[in-house]
């Protein structure tokens, strides 16, 4: 299997910088540069950035699950812990499971799960989730409507300048979700 090199957290999270790790082969920081020149395309600090403060939403976890979730390819994220260094890597050629499309109960339990335990932006996240699940959707006013086999109607209610979900309905009647 293929390993890149993501980063290490001990009291920070630092990315692997390949100048840091001369001796290694560049190849194991494609992943990495690929996920800054993402970072720096799109205006994301949190990708560009070489070294972060961790915090319970911003961690060597989610950092390496992203970095190995926008990448081209089938990476999963490994960590090891070394004397509470934690070294964070990606193992590619993940079975195409573990990266194919969800249905609709599982893509709520999802969704409601992110939005419960992460501090996300509830709208870039749901209208991401769905372009990478080939879901098609529609805003309708406040609300998402993506059509699963039944469509799913996600509620959104301003919350200090901010969108939130607030309700996910199941409507099994399509014309009634455009009614929402």
């Amino acid at each position: 299997y293929p390993v890149q090199f993501i980063g290490t957290q001990e009291e920070v999270w630092e990315w692997a910088p390949e100048e840091d790790y001369e001796e290694f082969n560049k190849s194991v920081f494609s992943m990495v540069n690929e996920s800054n020149a993402l970072g720096k395309e799109w205006n994301l600090e949190v990708l560009t950035l070489p070294k972060l403060e961790i915090s319970d939403d911003r961690n060597g976890d989610h950092l390496s699950a992203l970095c190995c979730g926008i990448s081209k390819d089938n990476y999963v994220s490994y960590i090891v812990n070394q004397d509470d260094l934690f070294i964070f890597l990606g193992i590619g050629n993940a079975p195409e499971e573990v990266y194919a499309p969800v249905e609709r109960n599982e893509f709520k339990k999802i969704v409601t799960k992110c939005i419960e335990d992460f501090t996300i932006d509830h709208k870039i996240f749901l209208e991401a989730f769905l372009e990478w699940n080939n879901t098609p959707y529609e805003w309708n006013g406040d609300n998402v409507i993506a059509h699963f086999d039944k469509d799913l109607v996600f509620v959104f209610e301003e919350d200090e300048g901010d969108y939130c979900i607030t309700t996910i309905k199941t409507v099994s009647d399509k014309k009634s979700s455009k009614k929402m």
